[in-house]
Order: C-alpha cells, then sequence, then structure tokens
C-alpha cells in the first residue's frame, strides 16, 4: 500500500503537489463514468489495465459494504466527469488507486455491515479535511499510538476520525493538560458502550476479529482493563 505513496519530483510543469495528495473534486469526480465504461476513447491494453485494476477495487468495496455501485461512488464523492482522463494521468491515477486501497484495507479490518460502511464514509470525510495538510493519507493512519488505525481495529470509528484530524490540527484533543485532575488520568481507549457490549460477550455484535483485538488491547491496557472490569460488575450486578 505504501508503495504508492510517494512524492513526485518537482520539474517543468510540475507544481510539486505530492502525487499521494488526494484531491477529492479533481481526482475522484472521474473514477464514477470510468467504472460504469462510459468513456469515449478507446483504450489502450495497458489503460484498459488500469481501468479494470479499478473497476476490482470498488467491486471489493461494493461486497464488503453491500452497497449498490452508484451509493458506494457516491459514499466516497464521486461524481461523473471525464472517464477517460482517469487512465491517461499517472498521478491522477496513483491517487485515486492509492486512496481506493486505503479505504479497502481498513474496511477489512472490521467485521460488521455498519462498521464497513462507518470507515468508508470517514475515509472519505478524512481526506476532504486533510487534503490541504498531508500529502500522505497512509501514514496519518498510522500515526500516534494507538493510531487511528488501531482505533479502526477496535472498531472506534468516531475515534479514529478525531485523532487523525488532531494530528493535523484541524480538531483540538478532547483532554488538555490543564487544571481539571481527570485529564491526568489514564486514557481509556475503548468507549463504554462498546465494553459494555465485551462484557457481555457480544462477539456477533462487535465482530469476530474485532473482539480478538479488543481482548489483546485490553491485556495490555490497564485503563481499558479497570473499564471493562467496572463495565463486567455492572452486568453481573445487573
Amino acid at each position: 500500500m505504501n508503495d504508492f505513496l510517494r512524492e513526485d519530483k518537482e520539474g517543468p510543469g510540475r507544481t510539486g503537489r505530492s502525487s499521494a495528495v488526494l484531491d477529492p473534486i479533481e481526482d475522484l469526480t472521474d473514477i464514477r463514468s470510468l467504472i460504469e465504461g462510459d468513456g469515449q476513447v478507446a483504450l489502450t491494453p495497458e489503460e484498459q489495465r488500469l481501468r479494470d485494476e479499478i473497476v476490482g477495487l470498488s467491486e471489493q468495496l461494493e461486497a464488503l459494504t453491500r452497497w449498490p455501485r452508484n451509493e458506494l461512488l457516491d459514499q466516497i464523492g464521486c461524481d461523473q466527469r471525464d472517464p477517460d482522463r482517469l487512465v491517461k494521468d499517472p498521478g491522477k491515477f496513483e491517487r485515486c488507486r492509492t486512496f481506493l486501497k486505503l479505504i479497502l484495507g481498513h474496511a477489512n479490518l472490521v467485521d460488521t455491515l455498519s462498521d464497513r460502511r462507518a470507515v468508508v464514509r470517514s475515509c472519505a470525510r478524512l481526506s476532504k479535511a486533510t487534503k490541504d495538510h498531508v500529502s500522505d493519507l497512509g501514514d496519518l493512519l498510522k500515526t500516534g499510538a494507538p493510531s487511528p488505525s488501531d482505533y479502526i481495529g477496535l472498531g472506534e470509528i468516531a475515534t479514529a476520525v478525531h485523532t487523525a484530524r488532531v494530528a493535523v490540527g484541524v480538531d483540538r484533543p478532547l483532554r488538555e493538560t490543564g487544571p481539571n485532575p481527570y485529564d491526568l488520568a489514564d486514557e481509556v481507549h475503548i468507549t463504554p458502550p462498546r465494553l459494555e457490549l465485551y462484557a457481555r460477550g457480544e462477539r456477533g455484535l462487535l465482530g469476530e476479529q474485532v473482539s480478538d483485538r479488543m481482548a489483546e488491547h485490553i491485556r495490555h491496557c490497564d485503563a481499558c482493563a479497570g473499564a471493562l472490569g467496572y463495565q463486567r460488575a455492572r452486568v453481573a450486578h445487573e
């Protein structure tokens, strides 16, 4: 995935814009017509291969989200414009392929349909919110401990987006050093409703691989282990 996150070298006719900086307006608008085969210009075999790769990524996302193709394209911000330009512009193609792979990779981290759809929506919103601040969305999603990707793997998608937005200065941290003594407490990374589901053994609602990641995280995080103990005590006294 990170092989595609590289910067263009400045040169004649270059603006210096990173090849990994996704512009939702300039880049994603051409995907819909390309996928739907509305192009008017004959494609070379290589251009057809590129088109097939984009179509294949979209089909995998369709299968994961169970959205019809038009709904999926709406959710990731694809409007109809010029389908032929996408496969004839290497920089545009790389940005779109990288973006679709990032969405697909992160949607595969979660199990439930609602979580997968939330990941797609969140990645699309995050790309729009951060496109002027970062040139590598993939690196942004790996920044911090826990990183936004880590939070997605725990099913904490809203926290993942907030963490990424804080990292680029779009949002402010929820906890800041100050006079409030609670700011000094260890941070709990899993929200109470999901900890309650975990305490009740609701693996089906959380998802199998997400539940396994939660278990691994709790084994190494005292704050989350303590919060889970509280939820288990609540459940036991019902």
